[in-house]
């Protein structure tokens, strides 16, 4: 009833989304769209960031939600260029005007009276993304606290490798990707007494237990 009442007040049916940026996002991320539609909002969405030249007029509600939505649609590449493309305000922005910090606004501060902090860490709630999307570790509902644990890595244009790590309870969990001459590569370590639930870029799923293991193919 929530998903049919949100679409009869929100939904635009002649464009096939919702009209905005975030309101996409977080309608896709939250599977909000009405069924056999995703990819046609997905579609809307990056038609509107195509229309605004890919600024960024989303922030700490709305950035958590669609940095993920558009990447698991195939929507990487242009994910990346609303984060980081140039002559921007976005996060590429900040870090060309000397940010060491994530400020509240995507304005340079002797500019704009409003960006009231210089230091505001809620605007990269995305950043979890690096690790679930990008080296790929998630845990399992089947066995929370990472008794099993997920490794589905996105490869995006523009990024061909990945390497990260996380200590569970069970122990180290480290994973290593890259992509070389169209041959996706990983390397994943596993604790003692867990699983890791591996799915390639190209849909090969594998269950690994305790060990370090190797797999690879061509994309």
């Amino acid at each position: 009833k929530i998903k049919e009442s949100f679409n009869r007040r929100f939904f635009d049916p002649e464009r096939c989304g919702y009209g905005y940026q975030g309101s996409d996002g977080v309608a896709l991320r939250y599977g909000l769209v009405p069924d056999g539609l995703y990819d046609k909002v997905a579609a809307d969405y990056v038609r509107i960031l195509k229309d605004d030249g890919f600024a960024m007029y989303t922030g700490i509600y709305c950035n958590k939600h669609t940095v993920p939505a558009l990447t698991e649609l195939g929507y990487g590449r242009e994910m990346l260029d609303l984060l980081f493309s140039k002559n921007n305000k976005n996060f590429a922005f900040m870090l060309d005007n000397g940010a060491t910090s994530l400020w509240e606004c995507f304005d340079l501060p002797e500019t704009n009276l409003s960006v009231a902090s210089l230091n505001h860490p809620m605007q990269g709630a995305f950043t979890c993304w690096f690790y679930s999307h990008i080296l790929g570790l998630t845990p399992s509902e089947e066995a929370p606290g990472f008794k099993k644990f997920n490794v589905r890595p996105y490869v995006i244009d523009g990024i061909n490798a990945a390497s990260g790590s996380y200590k569970s309870q069970y122990g180290n969990i480290a994973i290593n990707w890259n992509v070389s001459g169209g041959v996706f590569s990983i390397d994943v370590e596993v604790p003692a007494n867990t699983v890791a639930l591996i799915e390639l870029p190209g849909g090969s799923k594998i269950e690994a237990g305790s060990g370090k293991h190797s797999y690879s193919e061509k994309l």
